[in-house]
């Protein structure tokens, strides 16, 4: 509920406790990232280029730019990291998620 601005020690009580549960999910989520960077794998192989060719052809629609660099930027990621992707593709239903995740 909202405090009314003659409720000074509500707010600020409020805020106080706003902002330490910040603090907490901050620390969490640090932590979070930090063991990620941790877990160690092997990067996959690059994919063969001519492979790489076909599988691009047989992308069912013409590639917008932003796809042909989300491709390369997921491609990065599977082959050039030495720990797990860690990648949200968003787009619109139809925007060719599903064809680049892959």
């Amino acid at each position: 509920s909202l405090s009314s601005v003659a409720q000074h020690k509500a707010w600020a009580f409020r805020k106080s406790r706003a902002l330490a549960d910040a603090s907490v999910l901050a620390s969490r989520l640090k932590g979070l990232y930090v063991r990620r960077r941790t877990v160690a794998r092997m990067p996959c192989a690059d994919p063969d280029p001519r492979g790489y060719a076909a599988f691009e052809a047989a992308f069912e629609h013409q590639a917008t730019q932003d796809q042909l660099r989300c491709f390369e930027e997921v491609r990065k990621d599977m082959c050039g990291a030495p720990y797990p992707m860690d990648r949200l593709l968003t787009g619109d239903v139809g925007s060719g998620k599903t064809e680049v995740a892959c």
